[in-house]
């Protein structure tokens, strides 16, 4: 039942966020026309600003989430109610904590927004509006996405956040091209958050109707859960630290226009994450049951393996197709003159392999509950990236920024495969490394094959030669996947998931 939601949840979640693909990237588009890049940077210095202002929630969503694992397997209903009494009044908290930070916070714009040529008093309305979406998230009902979440039903979260997306960004686009307003461009971003939020509370209220009881007990594990919490809170300063302040770096160090470059960049790139989370995230609260629910480490481990091999899969296509195709896509998405040199699609590239690659062992970690491992590590890791980007951006310019960013991830990728085979696995490290050295050993060989064919066919970017590129990146990795790993176990098990889902939907249709 639980992998059955999975597949669900994930099959959803995919047709979902690539439904929205389109709209997104036209969006974009049109935004760099007819607003201009100068706020598009401007906006994204802000939104990394109050991306830092997520500390405040400290990571007690990451914390309930696993507290949640077990009172939804077991059907203990008096432990859900407690547990989302007590995250309803700390989310309104800190909504109101982020509030008054965010105020305080205005005060710094200056130091850190230089040669722009709009007026100050329209950069404050922007952040403030900008602030009361990112408070408004946890005023209204947003603690409810987690409790479904936690019962691995992501797939609810994903429609309804899908559809308001699609609606609001027809209406942005009417927006952005009649009007010409980010003003209101923005507003309509707020009044989305809200909608969305109100109608998943809606839901749950319908799904959980337990939740309206008066009648609720305080949690009987609370001092179990207060002591994950104070772990959980490191790690969450170093997961903040480390996407939420590169532009703020490439502002001060390089200039606003240079962070509105940058960030058509991370539009791809976290389009390309949104998709890879959509596939991925249902995996994560069956890996949470699993790991409760079976004490054979070896089942463990094998999964580990397999799911590991199963993000490589996709980690290759993916890095294969970015460093190849990403300059050529941003010239046909914005026309030319929009690109930078090549080594910022190689560091971006890097920087999504690392994260998509590594991802099963901060997911074990989760599952595990290894939430006081994992905060020593990331005052290493908030260190390392902030230190080795002002050092290199100084040397680099806007590269040394993400060359930080990547030392950051390999640190972190190191230091929580060492955690999770040190605590859980205990054998198998030398397996997992030799792994991991022959994918990243196969993506580097088949970027370059695919590089070689792209400079030969396309020296020009040309639309019709990116989509035969696209085949060409697709087909070449997967023909070397299919050569080096097709008798292995990890291989099986893949194909043998995928041949399932064709078959239990083949036999939908039928019936």
């Amino acid at each position: 039942m639980r992998q059955r939601l999975a597949v669900k949840s994930s099959a959803i979640g995919l047709v979902a966020r690539m439904s929205a693909l389109d709209l997104s990237l036209i969006s974009t588009r049109l935004f760099v026309q007819y607003i201009g890049i100068e706020i598009k940077g401007i906006s994204g210095i802000i939104s990394n600003m109050l991306s830092l202002l997520q500390l405040a929630e400290m990571g007690i969503g990451a914390a309930i989430v696993y507290a949640l694992y077990k009172p939804l397997a077991e059907n203990d209903i008096e432990s859900v109610k407690s547990l989302m009494a007590f995250y309803k009044k700390s989310y309104r908290a800190i909504g109101i904590l982020i509030l008054f930070i965010g105020i305080i916070v205005s005060f710094f714009l200056r130091v850190l927004i230089e040669e722009t040529s709009y007026s100050w008093d329209y950069i404050y309305l922007v952040f403030f509006i900008q602030l009361l979406t990112s408070v408004s998230t946890y005023l209204i009902g947003a603690y409810r996405r987690n409790l479904l979440y936690a019962d691995q039903k992501q797939y609810v979260n994903v429609i309804i956040d899908t559809i308001a997306n699609v609606v609001f960004t027809v209406v942005r686009l009417c927006v952005i091209v009649y009007a010409r307003s980010y003003i209101a461009y923005i507003i309509l971003q707020l009044i989305q958050t809200v909608a969305s939020n109100l109608i998943i509370f809606g839901i749950s209220q319908r799904d959980y109707p337990y939740l309206k009881e008066k009648d609720i007990k305080p949690y009987s594990k609370m001092p179990e859960l207060i002591g994950n919490l104070k772990n959980v809170v490191i790690g969450k300063i170093g997961g903040v630290v480390y996407n939420s302040t590169d532009n703020i770096i490439i502002s001060k160090f390089v200039g606003v226009i240079a962070v509105g470059y940058i960030t058509n960049y991370a539009t791809i790139k976290s389009m390309v994450k949104v998709l890879v989370n959509s596939v991925m995230e249902p995996v994560r609260p069956m890996i949470g049951n699993y790991v409760i629910e079976n004490s054979e480490v070896k089942k463990s481990y094998r999964l580990f393996l397999n799911y590991t091999f199963v993000r490589f899969v996709i980690g290759n296509i993916i890095t294969v197709g970015l460093v190849v195709l990403f300059n050529p896509l941003i010239d046909i998405w914005l026309k030319e003159g929009y690109t930078l040199e090549i080594i910022v699609p190689i560091l971006i590239a890097m920087d999504l392999y690392i994260d998509i690659l590594h991802g099963p062992t901060w997911e074990f970690m989760n599952a595990l509950g290894l939430f006081r491992s994992d905060r020593n590590l990331s005052y290493g890791g908030a260190f390392v990236n902030l230190v080795s980007s002002i050092i290199l951006v100084q040397i680099m310019g806007t590269p040394g920024v993400l060359v930080g960013t990547v030392i950051a991830q390999c640190y972190y990728w190191i230091a929580r495969a060492h955690i999770i085979f040190s605590r859980y696995f205990q054998t198998g490290r030398l397996k997992y490394c030799l792994h991991i050295a022959g994918y990243s050993a196969i993506t580097i060989i088949d970027s370059i094959i695919v590089t070689i064919i792209r400079n030969r066919l396309m020296p020009r970017t040309n639309i019709v030669m990116f989509i035969v590129m696209c085949g060409i990146c697709v087909s070449v990795s997967l023909l070397s996947i299919m050569i080096f790993w097709s008798r292995t176990d990890e291989y099986l098990f893949m194909k043998n998931m995928l041949l399932q889902m064709v078959n239990r939907k083949n036999k939908e249709c039928v019936e």
